[in-house]
C-alpha cells in the first residue's frame, strides 16, 4: 500500500531536478593545469573541428604563452594555421619575420610603432608569438584585421564582417589546415551580441553566416581567456570618451570563475554557450605586457 501511495504521489506531485549553478558546474567540471600545461581535455575539446578561435584580452603576457602552448600541440598532429589579429596590409613583413627572424622588418611598421593605435596587439609577448611560432614547421600564419584607416579617415563599422571574410577566404584557399584565430573576446565570439549591443555582428558570428553552412557550431570551436586580477596594457575610453593607453591594474574581482574553486588555472567546458563562447580557460592573475621595441644591440 505505501509503495502504491508513493507512486501517485510521483504522479500527482512531479519532482524536478534542481538546475545546476555556475559555482557547482565549475566544481565538478573545471581541469585545472599547471604553468603552460595544455588540459588533455582542452585538445579533445577541439579536435577534429575546422575552425577554432582563441578569444583574449590584449596586453598581458600569459594569454599569448598560453595560446602558443595550444598551438604548438595542435601543430604536433596538424598542418595550422594562425589568424593573428593584426591588419592584412602588412602580410608581407610578417611573412618576412617569420623566414628570417629579423626584428628589424617589424620594428620599421607603423603597426609596432603606434601603442595607441596596436592596444596591446603589438606587445612584447605577441612578438614572443610570433618567435615561438617560427620553431613548429607545420604552421602559417596570416593577418586578418582590416588596415589602419588613413588621418582623417572614418573607422570603418564593418570590422568585424570584414575581418570575417578575410578568415573565409583563407580557410577556402588553404582547406587542409586547421584554422586557430587569436583576436580579441568579442571577435571571437560565435554569437550575435554583447552586452551593451544585442545585435552586434561579432566576427565569429559572422565567419559561420558568411560559410553559408561550410562552417557552423558543429564544426567550429571557440575558448576564452578569463582572469580575476592583475594588469594589462592596453587602450580603454575615460570618462571623456577619449582613448587612454597604458599600464592598467585591476581586482580581484572575485568572480564565480574564482570562487567556485582554488585553482590558479583550468579549463572548462561551460554547461551551455557562455559570453558567446563554448569553453573557457581561466588564469587568475595575469601580468602586463608592454608595448614591444626592439631591442638595442
Amino acid at each position: 500500500m505505501k509503495i502504491l501511495f508513493s507512486l501517485l504521489a510521483m504522479l500527482i506531485f512531479p519532482t524536478f531536478a534542481r538546475a545546476e549553478t555556475p559555482a557547482e558546474h565549475i566544481k565538478s567540471n573545471a581541469r585545472e593545469f599547471k604553468n603552460l600545461d595544455v588540459s588533455p581535455a582542452l585538445l579533445g575539446s577541439i579536435e577534429n573541428h575546422k575552425l577554432i578561435l582563441l578569444g583574449e584580452s590584449h596586453g598581458t603576457n600569459e594569454m599569448p604563452d598560453y595560446a602558443f602552448k595550444i598551438i604548438e600541440a595542435m601543430a604536433q598532429k596538424h598542418d595550422v594555421a594562425i589568424g593573428l589579429e593584426f591588419p592584412t596590409d602588412i602580410q608581407g613583413q610578417i611573412d618576412s619575420f617569420l623566414k628570417t627572424g629579423d626584428e628589424k622588418v617589424l620594428a620599421a611598421l607603423d603597426f609596432f610603432q603606434d601603442a595607441n593605435y596596436h592596444s596591446g596587439r603589438g606587445s612584447e609577448a605577441m612578438v614572443r608569438l610570433l618567435k615561438n611560432i617560427r620553431t613548429l614547421p607545420r604552421a602559417k600564419v596570416f593577418c586578418f584585421d582590416i588596415p589602419k584607416p588613413q588621418k582623417g579617415q572614418a573607422v570603418s563599422n564593418d570590422r568585424d564582417t570584414k575581418m570575417a571574410m578575410t578568415i573565409l577566404d583563407f580557410i577556402k584557399k588553404n582547406p587542409s589546415r586547421t584554422v586557430i584565430t587569436f583576436s580579441g573576446n568579442l571577435h571571437s565570439r560565435l554569437t550575435v551580441g554583447t552586452p551593451w549591443d544585442p545585435d552586434s555582428k561579432n566576427m565569429g558570428s559572422e565567419v559561420l553566416r558568411l560559410s553559408k553552412g561550410a562552417l557552423s557550431l558543429k564544426n567550429s570551436r571557440n575558448l576564452q581567456f578569463r582572469y580575476d586580477e592583475g594588469a594589462a596594457w592596453q587602450c580603454w575610453p575615460d570618462s571623456n570618451e577619449k582613448i587612454v593607453c597604458g599600464g592598467k591594474t585591476f581586482g580581484p574581482v572575485n568572480t564565480v570563475y574564482r570562487t567556485a574553486v582554488p585553482f590558479e588555472r583550468y579549463f572548462l567546458e561551460e554547461p551551455e554557450m557562455t559570453d558567446g563562447h563554448f569553453n573557457s580557460i581561466f588564469i587568475k592573475r595575469v601580468s602586463a605586457s608592454l608595448p614591444w621595441k626592439l631591442s638595442p644591440r
